[in-house]
């Protein structure tokens, strides 16, 4: 292939510079482009990281709810919220199993 000349504006440039340049030029938006992917990458997998963490820290904290019922209706806890907590709990429990009810009565 022969190396021809391009003139632009005051300066000549052979067309295999100009190969170089394009060559530079895509090397370093490919370049930026994988280190782009990289960090949307690593951000990807912090969200879902922190989503997981969330998920179960919520799954303890009910298992932590359960705990403390069971032990406050066994007696092996005792404080005032708990038993205010633990009414509101067998209050709800009631409504669910007798939803058409305002006591846990059937209504006529």
């Amino acid at each position: 292939m022969a190396d021809e000349t391009v003139q632009d504006g005051d300066r000549s440039v052979s067309s295999s510079q100009w190969q170089d340049l394009l060559r530079a030029a895509l090397h370093r938006v490919t370049a930026g482009g994988k280190s782009g992917l990289k960090s949307v990458s690593q951000a990807g997998k912090s969200q879902i990281e922190t989503r997981q963490n969330r998920r179960e820290l919520e799954h303890y904290w009910i298992r932590l709810g359960k705990t403390a019922f069971h032990l406050t209706e066994a007696g092996e806890l005792d404080h005032p919220a708990l038993h205010k907590a633990i009414e509101r709990v067998k209050s709800l429990q009631e409504r669910i199993a007798h939803p058409n009810t305002t006591s846990g009565e059937p209504t006529k």
